[in-house]
């Protein structure tokens, strides 16, 4: 069905790119007809870590960019800016970042 839906539709897939993500832990292995690869832990989609643990996925993607965030505070603090200016860059760097996490 996926080969057939790429001759009409003109989308391929690229096989040595592509894993599968199983989203429970009992996902029983099944022997395919396309060379996938299983993914072992979190697969990384467009800068989003994903993975089947909801504890495991909000620790990968927030964490990081909290760490992010702490490390832009500390050098924005040191800058002279005024209080339309520090929301000037919550509303046009940090606000952006967190919004595509959702």
């Amino acid at each position: 069905e996926i080969v057939r839906f790429g001759n009409f539709s003109g989308v391929t897939i690229n096989w040595s790119k592509s894993m599968i993500l199983p989203l429970t832990s009992s996902v029983e292995r099944f022997d395919s007809q396309y060379p996938l690869v299983w993914a072992e832990g979190p697969v990384r989609y467009l800068g989003i870590h994903l993975c089947c643990d909801k504890d495991a996925l909000c620790l990968a993607n927030y964490g990081a960019a909290l760490t992010w965030l702490e490390e832009k505070v500390e050098v924005w603090s040191t800058l002279p800016l005024s209080l339309t200016g520090r929301i000037a860059i919550a509303k046009m760097v940090v606000l952006p970042k967190f919004l595509y996490l959702f």
